[in-house]
């Protein structure tokens, strides 16, 4: 194995646009490749072959292909037949659609839905630090304060139990590039903009958490948050959910920061309610023009509490009565709030351990 050769790496480091890292990184990994093999700039050749629409439905372009000097490079077909070399073409353009479809589909966390921002989170590598941090890709909403604005409030008045941000800003390219980052949803210039966020804590679910006392401890972890945000920084979280509670290390943090606001702004930003459907409160699910308040967010603490523990604490509900309560949080606009009343009004409690969860 040949020594790193940093000075090659360097003219990747200093290239402007991820377009012309492409030659550089080819000339670097050069002495590393076997014989035999080389590796080829192919970021600017589309693949149109029925096999790649197949699996694509588009040009595939992979940024760079590994190909082997084994083959002579004859024409794609013989006598209606493929060659090898075309063959060794097909296997590298198929290699890399389910590579993009491995990487590209497993995230930490996905958001499926048709309509929002297309949340993704990732496990990335810090090198200068040896750690592993999350890595949040989304399409912010032009009319929100961009999430690293709200996260750098927030450590300056000193809130507890809340990330640092490494990096954070909107996805930039060249001019026909930059018009792909960003959607215009409405004629009153509402956009959605790519974003980007690379946090220091990567966390885990609260839903594994390995006894009560932990889940517990990391809900109290993350109301601190929110107090200490309210108090200080006059910030209201206005998403509370089972997603944004994470634990790291023991303690629990309160994630996803976007969708805050100043405390004392009333003045609307969408349409649409803010918050997590299945953990609103019943007051802002009863009637749209509701102002959110703190007490909306500490309902829903409330009912995250109690959707936790039905679905994955240990419990002495049979099969039919936790599935029914389950169904309670996942109701339509119509039916969810008589179904949180109903809820409420059926005055169960959940012996977990030594905790008893009162919705």
């Amino acid at each position: 194995m040949p020594a790193p050769w940093y000075n090659a790496l360097a003219d990747v480091v200093n290239a402007a646009r991820e377009s012309d890292m492409y030659n550089p990184s080819i000339r670097a990994m050069r002495p590393y490749l076997a014989p035999g093999w080389r590796l080829v700039n192919t970021s600017n050749h589309p693949d149109t072959s029925p096999a790649a629409q197949f699996f694509s439905g588009a040009m595939i372009k992979p940024d760079m292909a590994l190909y082997s000097n084994l083959y002579t490079k004859n024409a794609r077909t013989q006598n209606g037949a493929e060659t090898e070399s075309a063959q060794s073409t097909r296997g590298q353009i198929a290699l890399y659609i389910n590579s993009i479809q491995h990487t590209a589909h497993r995230p930490l966390q996905f958001i499926s839905t048709p309509v929002g921002r297309a949340t993704r989170c990732y496990s990335a590598y810090d090198p200068e630090h040896d750690r592993l941090v999350l890595f949040k890709d989304c399409w912010r909403n032009s009319q929100y304060e961009a999430e690293h604005l709200v996260y750098r409030k927030l450590h300056a008045s000193k809130v507890s139990n809340i990330a640092d941000v490494l990096a954070a800003g909107d996805v930039e390219g060249d001019e026909v590039q930059d018009s792909l980052q960003r959607t215009n949803l409405k004629n009153d210039g509402f956009q959605l903009i790519h974003y980007r966020l690379v946090l220091d804590v990567l966390g885990e679910p609260i839903t594994n958490s390995t006894s009560t006392f932990t889940f517990i401890h990391a809900i109290s972890h993350a109301l601190t948050a929110h107090k200490k945000a309210c108090e200080k920084a006059k910030i209201l979280r206005r998403d509370i959910s089972v997603g944004n509670i994470i634990l790291w290390k023991g303690k629990g943090y309160l994630i996803d920061w976007e969708r805050a606001k100043d405390i004392n702004d009333t003045s609307p930003r969408t349409n649409s309610r803010t918050g997590s459907w299945q953990f609103l409160s019943r007051r802002l699910l009863s009637q749209q023009n509701h102002i959110h308040e703190i007490r909306d967010d500490l309902e829903s603490f409330v009912f995250v509490v109690a959707y936790t523990a039905i679905r994955y604490a240990r419990n002495g509900l049979d099969p039919e009565k936790r599935l029914y309560l389950l169904q309670q949080f996942n109701r339509d606009e119509n039916t969810a709030t008589y179904c949180r009343e109903s809820t409420r009004e059926y005055g169960f409690q959940l012996q977990v351990n030594r905790v008893a969860f009162v919705p």
